[in-house]
């Protein structure tokens, strides 16, 4: 997914419809309604850029089985007509960030074969990209075939040709990707400078965003009331504990062997920092941000059983201050100059790389695909 383009998750969509209780669909931002049918066949092409088609299938895949998983765990079928639009939908939206991801790669492409003889390029293309292809090879294909538990190359191209992809489509994906990212690398400033004084306006305007709750670190010893006939067996078994971790001089270690806290035998009783008003224990709560730090409190009581506390660290509300601020924000700040600086690069690609869709409403600068739903694609030599 290209960073910094907001787009639905399809999952995430499709969710939604689910619990809905409604299959009817809401259009992803920038995309409205059509009238246009999606072709049947698989390899129709669907849309063009730069002389590189995009069949029906390299985005169909991704939705129909997103479809099926939501349907399978929701149990609400759509009906054929929620289902049609549903699924046209959803797959304009991979369509384009399929032609977006397309253009980059396209834009790598020219950009490193722009200077040679036009004899020249389809031979240097494949050069650069056969690096790549070996690089799907000896790491992408390892991590599939480990992750399905198959051993051969052919078991895998089985397995992918069942849920409708190839492990030739799978890789043609990996080296679009890895190139189309290599150009926006080399396009955008990868450490853009953030001035003071726009850090400073950042804060004064954000000042929400660096408020902090009161929280703490502690160690806890517990006995619950549920392990014991009677109460006064309880307190003796927290009494003992106390003593050792007080003569001892290592709650965790007591704790570890003897405390009925949950996990306490793989946590020692530590708890890191957590925010003041989470705990479910409301007189432990209370507790921890009033005792005095770095001293054993005295045996607390709460609905569930006996507790000694240890505050270890503990932190006050209130604002964080600028100069602590500082890296937050001139990370958040180089983050939002790089979504604009992408923002701007794919606008430029669109008036430079040549597109042909059949939803061109959805491409800015695009063209109209004519008869895809019947045309069908030539093999070209990425494919």
């Amino acid at each position: 997914m290209i960073v910094g383009l907001k787009y639905f998750s399809t999952l995430a969509l499709l969710a939604s419809l689910c619990l809905s209780g409604s299959w009817a669909v809401a259009q992803p931002p920038g995309i409205a309604f059509s009238d246009v049918e999606l072709p049947s066949e698989p390899t129709a092409m669907i849309a063009n850029v730069d002389g590189v088609p995009i069949l029906l299938r390299d985005v169909a895949e991704t939705v129909d089985n997103n479809i099926q998983q939501i349907i399978a765990s929701s149990g609400r079928k759509p009906s054929p007509e929620e289902l049609k639009m549903a699924r046209t939908t959803l797959i304009r939206r991979e369509l384009r960030k399929e032609i977006q991801g397309k253009m980059m790669y396209r834009a790598f492409v020219r950009k490193m074969t722009g200077t040679q003889p036009e004899d020249k390029r389809a031979e240097m293309e494949l050069s650069i990209t056969s690096n790549v292809r070996k690089m799907f090879y000896e790491q992408q294909l390892p991590q599939l075939l480990e992750q399905y538990k198959l051993e051969t190359v052919s078991e895998a191209d089985a397995m992918l040709r069942k849920s409708g992809s190839s492990l030739e489509q799978q890789e043609r994906r990996f080296v679009e990707s890895i190139l189309g990212q290599e150009y926006l690398r080399g396009e955008m400033d990868k450490d853009p400078e953030i001035p003071l004084p726009d850090m400073k306006f950042y804060y004064e305007q954000n000042t929400e965003k660096f408020s902090r709750n009161a929280r703490a670190r502690w160690e806890q010893l517990t006995v619950l009331f549920s392990r014991f006939e009677t109460k006064q067996e309880a307190r003796d078994a927290i009494i003992r504990m106390g003593n050792e971790a007080y003569y001892g001089g290592n709650v965790q270690a007591v704790a570890k062997r003897l405390s009925q806290e949950p996990l306490a035998d793989e946590t020692g009783g530590l708890h890191d920092w957590t925010n003041k008003g989470s705990l479910a224990s409301d007189i432990l709560d209370q507790q921890i941000f009033s005792l005095p730090v770095n001293k054993l409190s005295q045996i607390i009581e709460d609905d569930n059983g006996f507790h000694i506390i240890r505050v270890l660290e503990r932190e006050e509300a209130g604002m964080l201050s600028f100069a602590d601020a500082q890296d937050e924000i001139r990370k958040i700040l180089k983050e939002n100059i790089q979504q604009e600086q992408q923002k701007n690069l794919i606008t430029e690609l669109e008036r430079k790389i040549p597109v042909w869709t059949i939803f061109p409403d959805d491409v800015p600068k695009s063209m109209p695909l004519e008869s895809a739903a019947v045309a069908s694609a030539e093999t070209k030599s990425l494919r």
